[in-house]
């Protein structure tokens, strides 16, 4: 794993519990920290996923979800995700391509 140095300030308070957690789960504090970035982007994830669900819930009409899941289906990979009627450059579009991004996971 490839890794940066990054300085950044925290409460004493935050930084005694950070200690005191990695200690008792025999860490580094930076395996702690990196453990709370993996936790907050699946929440976000998890937040965006339910988003685009809402955000979509009612706009395709025309047929069958498993029957687009099988027609789509490339050498096991699905496309799980269609969308009709996205506008590029729109919000939605925004979160929708940063869910499917690396960066996202």
């Amino acid at each position: 794993m490839s890794t940066k140095r990054v300085t950044f300030r925290i409460s004493e308070a935050d930084k005694d519990w950070l200690e005191a957690y990695s200690k008792a789960q025999r860490i580094s504090l930076s395996g702690a920290i990196r453990q709370g970035i993996g936790l907050l982007r699946t929440e976000q994830r998890q937040k965006t996923y339910h988003y685009l669900v809402a955000s979509t819930r009612g706009i395709w009409k025309r047929e069958n979800g498993l029957d687009i899941r099988k027609r789509f289906a490339l050498n096991g990979n699905e496309i799980f995700c269609l969308v009709p009627k996205l506008r590029l450059g729109t919000r939605l579009d925004a979160k929708l391509r940063f869910a499917l991004s690396d960066k996202a996971r």
